[in-house]
């Protein structure tokens, strides 16, 4: 029993800070992978049978994704990158129990050929989700349970240059903050969020692109953090993938807890 209540702790921090139920996740675990080819160029990535040229199309973007996240988040990756590449977005979702373009999941990125609609944006979905291996690779399944959906997605957009959230712009952003239409962010996570995950639908976000301008409000403030505080930031991000608490790190590297300083960027968006 204690070893079932681990594996569906695992496989609930592997889908919670994707939007996903953790009931979604579990019938899908446990779908082989055998069927995937190694791309001979990049054995890095795995691809399905067809799926040759979106394999091809993610390895000429991938070392540059790499480059860029372990530059932004300030040290290499501690572990190997895996990456399954789709032929059809139904064998995507098959795999995943999702229907999005992409997803960490099983200590492995999966891609769905969703991306091939708008090519430009691949390299910066494959950095998005390599932002969260990269945290998950430093921290494991428990210690990234405990880090917000808030941050990592907004981490995860602000490294990647946009990736998730490329269908909002900024000024829409902040017109939604003004008018109150906006995530509040929280300075801890658990198990809570297995089952009901904190993203644009538990905060009632109102948009026709309702995940993509929650991306980008949390990239916005995760963005405020960063280029108003550079070397606390890149402290506390350090700390954190060190393994340390995402509350009081946060309140020691910034002299403030997570809505003091939202707030300071709320008035700063108001005013601008």
């Amino acid at each position: 029993m204690k070893n079932a209540y681990k594996l569906i702790i695992t496989i609930g921090c592997l889908f919670c800070f994707s939007g996903c139920a953790l009931y979604e996740g579990i019938t899908n675990y446990f779908n082989s992978t055998d069927h995937y080819i190694t791309f001979e160029q990049d054995q890095r990535i795995m691809y399905e049978p067809g799926a040759e040229k979106f394999a091809a199309t993610v390895a000429s973007e991938l070392p540059l994704a790499i480059k860029k996240v372990e530059s932004r988040q300030y040290s290499a990756f501690p572990d190997k990158i895996i990456i399954y590449v789709a032929k059809t977005p139904e064998n995507f979702k098959k795999m995943t129990g999702r229907g999005v373009s992409a997803m960490m999941y099983r200590k492995s990125i999966f891609l769905s050929p969703k991306l091939l609609e708008n090519p430009d944006a691949i390299k910066c979905y494959v950095a998005h989700e390599l932002s969260h291996l990269h945290l998950h690779q430093h921290l494991g399944d428990f210690a990234y349970l405990g880090i917000p959906s808030w941050f990592l997605e907004g981490l995860a957009v602000f490294v990647s240059d946009g990736g998730g959230a490329e269908k909002v712009t900024d000024d829409e952003v902040r017109e939604s903050i003004r008018s109150g239409n906006h995530f509040i962010p929280f300075d801890n996570a658990g198990l809570r969020d297995l089952f009901r995950p904190r993203y644009a639908s538990y905060f009632k976000v109102r948009h026709k692109f309702k995940h993509h301008l929650f991306y980008r409000q949390c990239m916005l403030f995760v963005s405020f953090l960063k280029k108003g505080h550079p070397e606390k930031f890149k402290k506390f991000l350090i700390n954190l993938e060190n393994g340390k608490d995402f509350s009081d790190t946060f309140r020691i590297s910034f002299g403030a807890d997570v809505i003091t300083k939202w707030n300071e960027f709320k008035t700063k968006i108001l005013k601008s």
